[in-house]
């Protein structure tokens, strides 16, 4: 985010002659991802320095599909690339600092040439490979550098540390050395892009590292980082560098000898299944579709054929016990968007779609942060092996959304069964169902429980990110704030570095340790299926009631969900729903879920939503990254699309459905994982998964 280049030459003011840019100003320029400002925080005989300030736009990364390639960090509003000097930091040197770069100066030409000491400060840089690279890389160009590390987050030191240095370059060069040595070794410190990699990257390369790096001890690691994935431009550059003219005589030997290593390998056991299961799509000519019945046969839903592989790909890797996977959850779709100042979501709007849709009671239940888990219980283990054909003395089994163990402590999966076992025997629920079994979907807390990658890799850095670089950013300004315009830049960027607070308050409010069972909470809400049948026919508010005796037989494990049923044709209803909602999300929680009273409802032009989620301005900031609620931001935000969302969610529900059916009327396995491979194949649409 922010450079800072600092010179005692004297007078220290020439720097200002050196880079074109007169430091009584600000400096400001309109860049693809944002904008660049340079100003001077000081400038005297004595000392004088010169910031770049970045500010990349986060909601125009993901909206403008600025990222290198689908399903990377530019694809989710929380990314450290605000907060980070990368690439970005190189396309704006271009920009700012093009003559200096070139070594050009009108009219001081022999300034330009001289050394001069200098020293480079970088507020962040991300560097996965640790301070050794940092090292490597800059200290035999000449530099004494220093390098302090940030933490991850200093509340959770379990997480470990994070990937953020700053860094103090220190020397004697030529301005333009120093601006080249950073244009090409910032993006190699990151080894990511913002923007496609192609032959122009090698003549840039090149071009930029023309004096020094061909001779360069690391220059191998440097041309590999910089150009990242792209194995043959990374040998044209090294070849180039090493003044061959033509490229690596082996380098074709090579590549057909890694080909033959892959086709010598030995074919996985779920490469036989994927291949089997394409060879069949394709004999019956079904090469886009595969079409799964549903209900009563009269309705269908398509799976494309690159969703079924993907699906299977999963199922076959990942899946835990398949005779468990009797049912995946579908996802769900957000309310329609606010129309209310500084807020994306509100109950009334979730109110306004269930009227439209001619539904006039609703359940609002207070929504968990946590990993979704569905929980199959039986009575005993020779319950289970009757009905689930499982050996081996397993009684229940509790699974991810996508079908994956959800517990790899097998000890503590073990005690959290038996927990939930005892509950639902003491609250009599094998003989007021009749059943042997039951399937309860819940929300399993802390989030951190089973998203401990995600946090470590995307929400903590970016929150460690934000906080180590917005400081730096704002003394600065305030160092020139004799500005005006400084000053109001200086007031953006306190802004944002509140904001970036918030979003890591946020994200911590659904994290703890969790070393034994009592550090785990279940949200029973839906009691989906016993041997008497799938309960669709019972209402909302009968699973409320029902799972808060489950629950209260064990509070120590089990919690149950807060409720409210509100009736639409009272405003005065609403009103309680809506001050009960503000409530939860003030008090930290994520929000409601609001639901039609019965269970499957049939709106004006077939099913309703069986449920949307209405969630709270804070608890968004997990979802649009730190500092969506600025106006800018916000504005842009509220244009969001909900009907491909809406439309998958119905079609999950519905295979969801009728994956219980059938195994409730012992129809084969293979029928029920039907719709249930179905609804894992349709979770890999390419729907907007932050909504």
């Amino acid at each position: 985010m922010l450079l800072t280049l600092t010179t005692t030459h004297n007078p220290a003011t020439d720097l200002g002659y050196l880079l074109h840019k007169n430091p009584a100003k600000l400096h400001s320029f309109e860049l693809a991802f944002g904008k660049a400002h340079i100003f001077y925080p000081e400038a005297t005989t004595e000392r004088c320095t010169a910031a770049l300030l970045l500010e990349v736009d986060p909601v125009g990364l993901v909206r403008g599909k600025r990222g290198q390639h689908e399903g990377g960090t530019l694809d989710q509003y929380v990314n450290d690339r605000p907060y980070v000097l990368s690439s970005f930091l190189s396309v704006a040197m271009g920009r700012a600092f093009g003559t200096a770069m070139s070594g050009r100066s009108k009219g001081r030409q022999e300034l330009a040439d001289l050394p001069i000491p200098l020293t480079a400060k970088l507020t962040v840089v991300a560097c996965r490979a640790g301070e050794g690279l940092i090292r490597e890389l800059f200290e035999p160009l000449g530099y004494s550098v220093v390098a302090q590390k940030h933490p991850l987050d200093e509340k959770f030191p379990e997480w470990g540390e994070g990937p953020y240095y700053w860094v103090t370059l220190a020397g004697t060069f030529r301005l333009q050395d120093l601006l080249n040595h950073l244009y090409v070794l910032v993006p190699v410190l990151d080894a990511e892009k913002h923007y496609w990699i192609g032959q122009d990257e090698v003549e840039k390369l090149l071009r930029k590292g023309e004096a020094w790096l061909g001779s360069h001890p690391h220059k191998e690691t440097i041309v590999k980082r910089y150009l990242p994935r792209q194995r043959q431009l990374a040998r044209e550059a090294l070849a180039r560098l090493t003044e061959e003219d033509n490229l690596d005589p082996d380098a074709t030997e090579e590549a057909h000898a890694e080909q033959e290593t892959k086709m010598e390998e030995p074919i996985r056991l779920w490469q036989q299944r994927m291949g089997a299961v394409v060879a069949v799509l394709r004999s019956a000519e079904a090469k886009r579709v595969l079409d799964l019945g549903c209900g009563e046969g009269n309705r269908t839903i398509t799976i494309r054929e690159e969703n079924a592989i993907t699906a299977l790909e999963v199922m076959s890797r990942f899946a835990s016990n398949p005779k468990w996977l009797i049912y995946l959850p579908p996802t769900m779709s957000p309310c329609e968007t606010s129309r209310r100042d500084g807020l994306l979501e509100h109950p009334e709007d979730a109110f306004a779609y269930y009227l439209h849709e001619g539904v006039h009671k609703v359940v609002c239940e207070q929504k968990h942060m946590g990993s979704r888990a569905v929980v199959v219980i039986c009575r005993d283990a020779d319950s289970a092996r009757k009905r689930f054909g499982i050996m081996g003395g397993e009684f229940g089994a509790c699974y991810t959304r996508t079908g994956r163990r959800f517990f790899t402590d097998s000890r503590l999966e073990l005690q959290f069964l038996e927990h939930v076992h005892n509950a639902v025997e003491a609250a009599g629920m094998w003989e007021s169902l009749k059943t042997d079994w039951v399937c309860l979907d819940c929300e399993l807390m802390p989030w951190s429980a089973k998203a401990q990658e995600l946090l470590r890799q995307q929400y903590a850095p970016t929150g460690a990110a934000a906080k180590a670089a917005l400081p730096a950013a704002i003394t600065a300004l305030r160092a020139g704030a004799g500005n005006p315009e400084i000053a109001a830049l200086a007031e953006r960027f306190q802004q944002r570095e509140e904001a970036a607070h918030l979003y890591v308050e946020a994200y911590r409010r659904y994290c703890w340790p969790v070393h034994s069972l009592a550090d785990l909470k279940l949200a029973p809400f839906h009691v989906l299926a016993s041997e008497s049948g799938v309960h669709t026919s019972n209402d909302h508010t009968w699973h409320m009631e029902t799972l808060a005796r489950i629950c209260s037989a064990d509070p120590e494990l089990l919690l149950a969900t807060p409720f409210r049923a509100v009736d639409l044709t009272d405003k005065a209803d609403q009103e309680k729903g809506i001050q009960w909602w503000e409530e939860l999300t003030a008090s930290g929680g994520e929000g409601i879920v609001v639901k039609p009273l019965e269970f499957v409802t049939k709106g004006r032009k077939g099913l309703a939503q069986p449920a949307v989620k209405v969630r709270g301005r804070e608890y968004l900031r997990i979802i649009y990254g730190p500092e969506y609620t600025l106006p800018e931001h916000l504005e842009r935000l509220k244009s969001r699309g909900l009907g491909t969302k809406r439309s998958l969610a119905l079609r999950e529900f519905a295979l969801g459905l009728e994956a219980l059916e059938r195994f409730v009327h012992t129809e084969p396995l293979r029928r029920v994982h039907e719709c249930v491979f179905g609804v894992l194949a349709l979770e890999s649409e390419p729907v907007d998964p932050r909504l």
